[in-house]
């Protein structure tokens, strides 16, 4: 699926994720790469099979649509795996690097970008817990 987007829109349309130009933010949106967001899952699974399937559900319409969804304990969950997932990207590069020759990767970003990405999506958690709002996914 070349070009396809992973999107998360935080419900409060007045919410400006990065002060700085990222790549992947445009003021209450995170953009990525379909294959960016892929790797991430699959690095995760690499620890944890749970964990990534949480990752997945975390990461679709299906899931962001159900009000029955909009629970704080979700976006705790969503925000520990991120941050499971930041601190072994760092510690584990080679891992990171398995899964993205693994995944036949047609942009493969640098190690750090993973980790920048990560922390986007890190913020649009933290700003709806902080805001008590949620967020809504989809693939284009």
């Amino acid at each position: 699926m070349e070009g396809a987007k992973k999107v998360f829109e935080a419900q409060d349309e007045n919410a400006i994720l990065s002060e700085k130009h990222t790549p992947w933010t445009i003021d209450n949106l995170i953009y990525l790469d379909l294959e960016l967001w892929d790797t991430i899952v699959e690095f995760v699974r690499t620890f944890s099979e749970y964990a990534a399937e949480d990752l997945e559900k975390f990461g679709t319409s299906e899931f962001t649509e159900d009000v029955a969804n909009y629970e704080t304990e979700n976006l705790i969950r969503f925000r520990n795996i991120l941050l499971f997932c930041l601190e072994h990207i760092k510690k584990d590069l080679d891992n990171l690097h398995i899964v993205m020759n693994k995944l036949e990767l047609i942009n493969p970003l640098i190690d750090e970008e993973y980790v920048r990405v990560c922390q986007a999506l890190l913020t649009l958690v933290d700003m709806c817990i902080e805001r008590n709002i949620f967020y809504y996914a989809w693939t284009e």
